[in-house]
Formats: structure tokens, sequence, C-alpha cells
């Protein structure tokens, strides 16, 4: 049974590398501009709109930004596996495997939601009671107004859940996750700090604990199948059950 399962071993005369071998300090510094492009301006938007009422915005302002950067993470994780002389498809995707991966990465993404919505409720109870702004992530607000049409609606959906957990994922679990462990040695380390920067990145008090566990959980997921589609999956659920949730309650 063991046999029939590609990803387990290349494709004999690949001699291709994989992420996990060949990525380094370049793929740490890649993933972290990356990473950052996205946390500065958030953070220093974060005064202007905290606690104040977030206008709705319209579907293109709201798909143009989000394409424009997730091109650039796919185009940076590109340039790095085509410098490194490996293939997209070997390197972030492994070897075979694939519906596997993704049915892994689904249930575990399903297993992660109420624990995380505990750890969530949790954490938004401290900040609020150590006077911290507790306002819901400016993407919450925004799906949350009931003046929104269904077009912006559902874009911001089709963001959440799709756009954002295929480039976080390529990100740090593709890039800075097997950078940090060719460069460090440690898996303990790299589980941790990968999920860190994960929370640090979405600006939000509030969700950093619970972010950061789930940027873990993404690490551990990858470690499983040694392919993105896991990580993906579970991002995916946990995106769309998140705002299903957000929905109901």
């Amino acid at each position: 049974m063991v046999s029939k399962h590609p990803n387990h071993s290349p494709p004999a005369g690949a001699g291709e590398a994989t992420a996990h071998h060949s990525f380094g300090i370049v793929e740490v510094v890649v993933a972290t501009i990356c990473a950052l492009s996205v946390a500065i301006p958030s953070l220093l938007a974060s005064p202007e709109s905290g606690g104040g009422t977030v206008s709705a915005p319209d579907p293109l302002s709201l798909a143009l930004p989000a394409l424009l950067y997730y091109a650039f993470c796919f185009g940076c994780a590109f340039f790095c596996a085509r410098q490194r002389g490996l293939s997209w498809r070997h390197t972030f995707l492994g070897y075979g495997g694939q519906w596997r991966a993704l049915g892994i990465g689904g249930g575990l993404g399903l297993l992660m939601v109420i624990p995380l919505l505990a750890v969530s409720i949790f954490s938004f109870n401290i900040c609020s009671r150590l006077g911290f702004d507790t306002t819901p992530q400016e993407a919450f607000n925004i799906f949350g107004d009931e003046m929104i049409n269904k077009t912006t609606r559902y874009t911001l959906i089709f963001i959440a859940t799709v756009l954002a957990p295929f480039a976080e994922e390529t990100v740090f679990r593709g890039l800075l996750l097997p950078g940090l462990k060719n460069h460090t040695g440690s898996w303990l380390r790299v589980i941790i700090l990968q999920g860190l920067l994960f929370g640090v990145i979405h600006a939000h008090l509030p969700t950093f604990l619970p972010l950061s566990i789930a940027g873990v959980c993404f690490g551990l997921g990858y470690m499983l199948t040694n392919s993105l589609l896991t990580p993906i999956a579970m991002h995916v659920a946990f995106n769309a059950c998140s705002l299903a949730l957000f929905m109901i309650f």
C-alpha cells in the first residue's frame, strides 16, 4: 500500500532537491520582506481605523491591492525556486499524493477551529481587561457592515478563503520554514519562530495568540506531508469556518 504513494520518494532521474535541503538565508530574507510589506502598512494604518467606523470599500479597491500583493509573493517564491534550480511543483507541492495532502489538511483545519476559537475568546477577554483595543480585524469589520453589497462581500470571502491561504502558505511554509530550518538546524525553534511571525504580520493584538498558534499548526501540517497543499487546505478550512462563525454569531 505504501508503494502506491509516490510522494515518499522523488521520481527516478528527477535529480532535484527539495526546499528542505536547498532553501536558506536568502529565502528567509525574501519571506520576511513579503511579510513585513503587509504588516507595516497595517500597523501604520491602525491608529486611524481603530475604534472608528470602517467605510465599506468597493470590490476593486479590495481586490486590486490583494492581487498585487499576492502576485508579488508568488513571484518571489517562483524566483527563489528557479534560482535554486528547482521546479515549482516538486518544491512546494511534493512528489505526488496531492489528494492525500489536501484531505489531511482539510481535516486538520476543521479540528483547529473550536480550540482556536476558545483561545481567541480568552485572548480578547485578556486584552479587554488590560485596556487594549479589542476592535475586530478590519476584514471582519468590513464583512459585518450591512451596507456593503454582495459583490464586495463575495470578493472579501474569495480573498480570505482562497487568495490569502495560498499566498501566505507559500511565503511562510514554502519559503520561511525550510529556510529557517536549514539556517538554524532546529525544527522546534523554526516552528515557533514562523508561527510567531505569522501572528505578528496580522497586526492585531487580540488575535496575535490564536493566529500564532494557527501558524504553528500550519507549520506542523507542512512537516507532516512535505506538501504546501496540507497547510493551504488547513488555512482555507480555518478561514472559511472563522467567517462562517462570524456570520452566525
